[in-house]
């Protein structure tokens, strides 16, 4: 593996290593000169600064053209981004941040939708660069056939952070050999299979505004949903006598039934100690009533069927 060095007489106001921009131009001549996309993936646990590092790289694919508006920070967006990417001179960039097409939703309409689109589209000359938690999230399949390589980011502390850079390749080995590409495997034998080893520093150059007010505006408008969502379903909330008027059911019947919902979605405690359920835990409830009454049904017509046989 080689090491690209920071030597602070040489680098102090340098924001990279200086084999970043060797191995960007290549993706910028591979992408050019040879019809083709690219996607890399800068990967690293939350706080390794991933973004950092994919705002050097993407102000050196993109030079003076480099904006905030090619980066994205959510599926709509990134939607959006892309859609307005294609239609854009050379050269085109579409950045996901946390780009989150993972296993655990590998069957929503919009990751099976970016999938399809990214096995489909390989001539419109575009870079992609997604930042996410870790390669293991991603689906296999699309791993093998579309990353061409990696950057990986281990260190969450340091003005000077360290990333590692792996190619398509090794990439491929490490999966054949251990069968994943976890974030905790990776830091266990990056070092072996690192094509080499690069530093960069916290970005600061002209597209750092722009992305600091897209980050401000997306926490913005997360919590302002998110409030609204709660908001609506807080006031919405029923309390234990209402929820057994409803259901025409004991004290004790809703205990019991209590304990097979999911406490924080079903259901919760107000600071007084009381229990608030939400509208969609009456409709569980009356479901965990049918599936006892048919098994109370299916008990009594099991006891009449013995008690005949015997001659009772």
């Amino acid at each position: 593996m080689q090491r690209a060095y920071y030597e602070s007489s040489k680098h102090k106001d340098q924001g990279h290593d200086d084999v970043l921009p060797k191995l960007i131009d290549k993706v910028k001549d591979q992408i050019t000169n040879h019809d083709d996309d690219i996607l890399y993936c800068i990967i690293g646990m939350t706080g390794t600064g991933k973004s950092m590092l994919g705002l050097h790289i993407h102000e050196l694919y993109m030079g003076e053209e480099a904006s905030a508006e090619y980066i994205a920070l959510e599926q709509s967006t990134y939607a959006k981004v892309y859609g307005e990417v294609i239609d854009k001179p050379q050269p085109r960039i579409a950045v996901y941040d946390e780009g989150n097409v993972n296993r655990r939703s590998s069957l929503s309409k919009f990751n099976k939708s970016i999938m399809d689109l990214f096995m489909k589209n390989r001539d419109l000359n575009i870079f992609h660069l997604w930042a996410t938690p870790s390669l293991q999230q991603l689906d296999q399949y699309f791993v093998k056939e579309r990353i061409r390589g990696i950057f990986y980011c281990p260190s969450r502390t340091g003005n000077i952070r360290p990333y590692y850079f792996i190619s398509r390749n090794r990439m491929l080995q490490i999966l054949k050999k251990y069968n994943n590409l976890d974030e905790n495997l990776l830091r266990k034998v990056v070092k072996s299979y690192a094509l080499y080893k690069g530093w960069y520093k916290d970005y600061q150059g002209p597209i750092r505004e722009g992305y600091n007010k897209l980050k401000r505006s997306e926490a913005y408008e997360s919590s302002k949903e998110w409030t609204k969502t709660w908001t609506k379903k807080l006031s919405h909330e029923l309390n234990s006598r209402q929820v057994r008027d409803q259901l025409g059911i004991s004290l004790d019947s809703l205990a019991n039934y209590r304990k097979q919902l999911i406490e924080g979605e079903d259901y919760r405690k107000n600071e007084t100690g009381r229990y608030l359920y939400t509208p969609e835990s009456l409709e569980k409830m009356r479901q965990i009533m049918k599936e006892n009454y048919k098994r109370m049904e299916k008990g009594f017509i099991s006891t009449r069927k013995e008690a005949v046989s015997s001659g009772d």
